[in-house]
């Protein structure tokens, strides 16, 4: 029974996502369909994350070295984050602060599924050297992708409306 009931609320929440992305089809210029289809995303994810995690659109991610990540369709990040600069909607992270990277595809093929892992990638290899571990009984150490840190790794994801069939 609770299992019928989960699906009955992840169905309603698809058809609300697919209604909003037919929506986003009545743009004429596809960097705004695009644009919109990632602020979908972003405020679909507002609703579900924890407190303490924000998700942010049209993001550039900058490391305490001077890399600079490729520009990001959404960045999850510390709530507590200071914004270095938030010009016109485009905000500047720093990277100690980020949990994640979200790349949003409106048909994902092969070639934006190289893209989307590239930037993927770039921001993965940043160094996260400014941070600070913090003392305490509780360690603050994360295990993933067949590593220990000192800080939370950055994860990557693809979202993707519609694909090639696989």
């Amino acid at each position: 029974m609770t299992q019928e009931k989960l699906g009955k609320i992840l169905k309603s929440v698809a058809a609300k996502m697919r209604a909003d992305y037919e929506q986003s089809k009545n743009f004429n210029h596809n960097g705004e369909a695009g644009t919109s289809r990632e602020v979908l995303i972003q405020q679909f994810l507002a609703g579900y994350l924890p407190a303490h995690v924000e998700a942010v659109h049209n993001v550039e991610v900058i490391a305490a070295n001077g890399d600079v990540s490729p520009q990001s369709d959404i960045v999850l990040i510390d709530r507590g984050t200071p914004p270095f600069t938030t010009l016109q909607g485009f905000r500047i992270i720093p990277n100690e602060c980020v949990y994640g990277m979200i790349e949003v595809k409106t048909k994902l093929d092969g070639d934006q599924v190289v893209d989307a892992c590239e930037k993927i990638s770039k921001l993965r290899n940043m160094p996260k050297v400014a941070y600070r571990p913090i003392p305490g009984v509780i360690s603050r150490r994360s295990k993933a992708y067949g590593s220990e840190y000192e800080y939370f790794p950055t994860s990557g994801m693809i979202v993707a409306f519609d694909s090639l069939k696989l």
